[in-house]
């Protein structure tokens, strides 16, 4: 990365009297030259345009403390701290400068735990007299979240960006140029001779030419994916300036990011660089980021998982999940078809080596290994403790070992992104197919981590919902129960003692709710006490939502959703039903999340909590209960992620007498509590 220059020097002289010089010259006929060492010098025609523009953006911060960066030409050169309410931000360089491009950056968009969510809006970038709003379409931004593209890079039509090395990028009319003239003979260089993607020298720098490249020094464009980019033969001679100090990157290193948890939270993973192991971490059940720099040139990554393995009688089940490689900025996902992985278990061949695009590694010394370009070597070493976000931040912790959430900001409204800390899956059909979503896709389908069992049959597909996809369950007319409609599936989520757990479920038009039905929730292990299969003895418990409408197979008194909990003190040989408030309608987008906390030891204390939402609007707490025992002396946790819509009941009294549809979005489980809550 490029240093930063200093702030430029005071000018002695006044541009007036350079003006007012440079005319007289012309006037007789001489061309003067101003031998001046505090200015730029000048001619008559760049004289003439010393009135050249600035730039000014027009911002707020959702919080009124972030801070917003301005590059140009693809180098850092304003940093402000934006306030809460709509003010101007201006720059104007000492020297003119030609823009060929320009980027606002968003440089601390990443969201911690109990502190507010920090967003910047940009109305407009002003240069001159043209403005050039954020929301149009020839605006492309990285880091507009959106519920169906994330944090991705397009022209999302929004001023907003959400998260972390966001920017926004303007088609600045090509030769716009802003500040003070600059002289032709003392700054402007030719890019034939020296290659270099600027007509001016910055002041602070000078030129390197194309025969002088090193590590360090480029003599091209080069964007590396993570809100940096370098570029040209230019060679820093002085230190950076401290408005821009946000981008003090060391290109001078070979940077290694691992993204991994594990399904029991003491996982080892190793990585291998160039065929030898050079560190080695131990996950969390979380998603976290783990760090390894190097000075040396990189041919060939693997990530090794040493464990691996079951073990029914401890409940125990050891599972390791890469979400992705990351070199440089550079991410190489592990799901994609050219990842080589020994150890991802399948129906088909087990454990053996493929191309199994899957993020897990279940088997005992399995490996992933990443198709990648060699990475050149660099002059530094050590490993880094860099979360990412742009800043050096050595704490001088033990090896400087990288141990991060990720995570970016959340997405407008408040509502999340699901990508943070905490995040164990998320699932919203974003990158599925439309149409058929036969057992076999779900099982191969990474956003839901390890498959227990999937009975989806014929009857789930995945659908297109004004841009929005969706999984949509069949519940054909005269058919019940589970295994005939809808679907039953339950998925491993690590082992637990607290979870969060959130979907969005909608059923469509003319759906015929009949008598009751389920939807899904949690369980351990796996949904064994459910069926009325009762844990007398606290073997476990079943915590899912389900409907129940008045039918001569029941007479409830309250229409509508409720929370369906097996546990070790109910009383009857199904499971206890606890009314949550509201009755059910189709067409309603319902957003239903549950907190289940589990008891410590005997004791009564165990926790649910569920809140509702309808169409997006704010969530209300509808239920609480806080002196369950839902498990006896530790002998279960929280490790499955039930989806089971179906009709019944377990006869053909349940049935539904039309064929209607449940569609499913936005399936979360979070060891953490969403930021959205109440």
């Amino acid at each position: 990365m490029l240093r930063k220059q200093k702030k430029g020097e005071v000018k002695k002289t006044s541009y007036t009297s350079l003006i007012a010089l440079a005319t007289l010259a012309i006037v007789g006929g001489l061309l003067v030259q101003a031998n001046l060492s505090t200015s730029p010098q000048l001619t008559l025609s760049d004289a003439q345009n010393t009135g050249a523009s600035k730039v000014v953006i027009r911002a707020l911060g959702s919080v009124g403390n972030e801070r917003m960066q301005l590059h140009i030409n693809g180098k850092s050169v304003k940093t402000w701290t934006v306030k809460k309410n709509y003010a101007n931000y201006t720059y104007e360089p000492g020297n003119q400068t030609t823009i060929n491009s320009l980027r606002i950056y968003f440089v601390d968009g990443q969201r911690i735990n109990g502190q507010a969510d920090k967003n910047i809006r940009i109305d407009n970038v002003k240069i001159g007299g043209t403005t050039y709003q954020t929301e149009a379409s020839n605006v492309r931004t990285k880091g507009t979240w959106t519920k169906s593209g994330g944090c991705g890079e397009g022209n999302k039509k929004s001023e907003w960006l959400h998260c972390n090395n966001g920017w926004a990028e303007y088609p600045i009319q090509k030769g716009t140029s802003i500040g003070l003239a600059a002289s032709n003979t003392d700054n402007k260089t030719s890019n034939a001779t020296n290659n270099a993607p600027y007509g001016i020298s910055p002041k602070g720098y000078k030129y390197c030419g194309p025969s002088n490249k090193k590590p360090g020094v480029w003599d091209d464009l080069r964007n590396y994916g993570d809100g940096s980019i370098e570029g040209g033969c230019i060679v820093p001679t002085s230190s950076g300036d401290e408005s821009s100090s946000a981008d003090n990157t060391n290109t001078n290193t070979n940077t290694v990011v691992v993204r991994a948890l594990g399904s029991e939270g003491i996982e080892k993973v190793k990585l291998e660089i160039n065929g030898s192991v050079v560190k080695e971490w131990q996950v969390a059940k979380t998603f976290k980021n783990f760090s390894y720099s190097t000075a040396n040139a990189i041919n060939s990554v693997r990530v090794l998982f040493p464990g691996g393995g079951f073990n029914r009688s401890k409940g125990i089940d050891d599972n390791l999940r890469i979400d992705y490689l990351e070199i440089n900025g550079k991410r190489y996902q592990t799901e994609h078809s050219s990842t080589r992985s020994k150890g991802s278990w399948s129906s088909s061949d087990k454990c053996a080596e493929g191309n199994k695009k899957s993020e897990w590694l279940h088997c005992s010394n399995g490996w992933m290994r990443y198709d990648i370009n060699s990475v050149g070597a660099g002059n530094g070493g050590g490993e880094s403790n860099n979360e990412g976000n742009g800043n050096n931040n050595n704490d001088n912790t033990a090896n400087n070992d990288s141990v991060s959430s990720g995570g970016g900001s959340n997405s407008p409204n408040n509502s999340n992104d699901y990508t943070g800390n905490g995040i164990v899956m998320h699932n919203d059909f974003s990158d599925e197919k439309t149409g058929s979503y036969t057992d076999s896709d779900a099982k191969s389908d990474n956003d839901w981590g390890v498959a227990r069992w999937v009975s989806y049959g014929n009857r789930a597909e995945i659908v297109n919902r004004s841009g929005n996809k969706m999984l949509r369950f069949k519940h054909p007319a005269n058919q019940c129960c589970n295994g005939k409609t809808g679907g039953n599936s339950g998925y491993r989520i690590g082992s637990h003692n607290e979870i969060y757990q959130r979907m969005t479920v909608q059923f469509e038009s003319g759906f015929d709710f009949k008598a009751t039905g389920k939807l899904g929730g949690l369980g351990g292990p796996g949904a064994d006490y459910s069926g009325h299969n009762v844990p007398k003895n606290g073997e476990g418990f079943t915590s899912r939502f389900v409907w129940y409408k008045k039918n001569s197979l029941f007479n409830v008194s309250k229409e509508g959703l409720y929370l369906y909990l097996y546990h070790m003190d109910q009383k009857k040989s199904y499971g206890d039903q606890f009314y949550l408030g509201f009755d059910l309608r189709t067409g309603v987008n319902y957003t239903l999340t549950q907190r289940v906390k589990l008891n410590t030891n005997n004791q009564p204390n165990g926790l649910i909590q569920v809140w509702a939402s309808e169409n997006g609007g704010a969530h209300r707490l509808v239920y609480e209960k806080n002196n369950l025992r839902l498990i006896q002396n530790n002998r279960a946790k929280i490790d499955s992620l039930l989806i089971q819509p179906f009709h019944g009941g377990g006869s053909s009294g349940y049935a539904p007498n039309k064929t209607g549809h449940i569609l499913f979005d936005d399936i979360v489980v979070s060891t953490k509590r969403f930021n959205d809550l109440p």
